[in-house]
Formats: structure tokens, sequence, C-alpha cells
């Protein structure tokens, strides 16, 4: 399987998992119309921030270590333990620091 294939399944499970619970919290009779919308904001929310966590963890594990744009030795394994213990915070740190070089190479 290839990259694309694998975000693409991706995708699709998190739209359908999206698609699920929208169906089982409007069609619930015990809850308010307030805190329906709350919790499909907070799935829409969640899943979105689960597929950017998922989406940089791989990105990293299939990054060379000569991509990471510095001479450090082990880059890939700091990389690799801030993205799995920072949740979120190390996926935008991530995103920030090493892809972002990415798209800014291609620019010029």
């Amino acid at each position: 399987m290839n990259r694309k294939t694998i975000f693409s399944n991706l995708n699709l499970y998190i739209l359908l998992s999206i698609i699920l619970l929208l169906f089982l919290t409007l069609f619930s009779s015990d809850s308010s119309l307030l805190v329906k919308i709350a919790f499909i904001a907070y799935t829409i929310i969640f899943c979105i921030l689960l597929f950017s966590w998922i989406w940089m963890l791989v990105d990293c594990l299939q990054r060379s270590s000569y991509e990471f744009h510095t001479e450090r030795r082990y880059m890939k394994l700091v990389w690799l333990i801030v993205i799995i213990f920072g949740n979120i915070l190390g996926a935008i740190l991530y995103y920030n620091f090493v892809k972002s070089k990415d798209y800014l190479q291609t620019k010029t």
C-alpha cells in the first residue's frame, strides 16, 4: 500500500464514523439539542486532530534521516518521541519545524 491509499482509507473511515456518530446523536431522545450539537462539534474536532496526529506520525516514520534538515544524528528518533508523547502538540511542532520546510524548499 502506498501513502495515498492509506490516507484515503483513513479519510473514509473517519468520515463514516462521523456520519454514524451524527446519526446516533441526532436520533437519540434522551439529550437536549445543545448537548447533541456540542457532542457533534467535539467529535468532529477530535477526528480532525486524530487525523493530523496520524498524518505527522506516518510522515515522520517514512522520512529518511537526512530529510530532517539538520546534521544531528538521532533527529528521527527525537521527533518520533515528541510526536508520540506530545500528542497533538507534538504533531503541531513537527509540522512547524520539519514539514513546513519541505514546502519552503519546493517554492524556491
